[in-house]
């Protein structure tokens, strides 16, 4: 795990994310990258395929079906919920990032991953071989498949109509995890969740925001700045002032407490943005 994990962000999410000690999981079908999605969807599938050539005895057999109909309906099950990242990645001057996420005034703040947030949505790397992302989904799935109590008799009638909820989330999340490996020079680590669509109650209730004149649903994920602050460097990235912009941030750090726990740096790329 590295010291940092950086989330590459404009002025405007910079300021949200100090001022209101909170980042944004945005819905997967939301992302810059809108064939993610496709590529976890076609994934899910793949597995399916490959649950039908297991040798399987009468007692494993129904469940292993089940399974193989949800992955292949993965789109269409996993529709009924909110699935939703934030995005780190594990370099915090990276002209890649700067290009896509930052705008023409743009910060990479550093967080620590162990501090970040709690047991429950912690930050995981991406993992882009296409080999890991098998075994590793395969592994899973028989993992699952051995544990389910039922599975030394036969399954009775309707057993399987409410079965598996919290492993549904963990194969869902570990299907987010993985990204082409085309994109793995940006060595990716993310926080997941998942919300139904419509939870007017509570902290993980869905919201929507506005992102280059589109609507966006977004989960909010809030972390304990009372205790020991997550965020422990800010890049400036490439801007037409970047002195102008260190300084603007010096005073954003001091208005916050911040200025002696949150190291300030000035990005190294020779970008240049008018």
């Amino acid at each position: 795990m590295p010291d940092l994990i950086y989330h590459y962000t404009t002025a405007d999410g910079l300021l949200g994310i100090l001022q209101d000690a909170s980042l944004l999981a945005t819905d997967m079908h939301f992302l810059n990258d809108r064939s993610e999605w496709e590529y976890q969807v076609k994934l899910a599938v793949g597995c399916a395929n490959w649950l039908d050539t297991l040798d399987l005895d009468a007692t494993q057999e129904p469940f292993a079906r089940h399974w193989a109909f949800w992955l292949r309906n993965f789109s269409i099950v996993e529709n009924e919920r909110l699935h939703c990242v934030s995005c780190f990645c594990a370099h915090g001057d990276l002209l890649s990032q700067w290009r896509g996420y930052a705008g023409s005034e743009g910060f990479a703040i550093g967080f620590d991953p162990q501090t970040v947030f709690n047991t429950i949505h912690r930050a995981e790397p991406v993992i882009y071989s296409p080999h890991d992302q098998q075994y590793l989904l395969r592994a899973q799935l028989t993992e699952i498949l051995n544990s389910w109590p039922g599975r030394h008799r036969l399954p009775r009638e309707g057993e399987f109509d409410g079965v598996g909820g919290a492993r549904l989330e963990l194969v869902s999340q570990t299907l987010a995890r993985f990204k082409d490996e085309g994109f793995s020079e940006e060595q990716e680590w993310r926080v997941w969740t998942s919300a139904p669509l419509t939870t007017p109650f509570g902290p993980q209730r869905p919201a929507v925001r506005v992102n280059r004149n589109r609507l966006v649903p977004y989960v909010p994920l809030n972390f304990d700045a009372s205790r020991q602050h997550p965020v422990k460097s800010i890049v400036v990235g490439p801007s037409p002032d970047p002195k102008g912009s260190l300084r603007a941030t010096s005073v954003l750090l001091g208005s916050l407490g911040l200025h002696e726990t949150v190291e300030l740096h000035e990005s190294k790329i020779p970008w240049r943005i008018s």
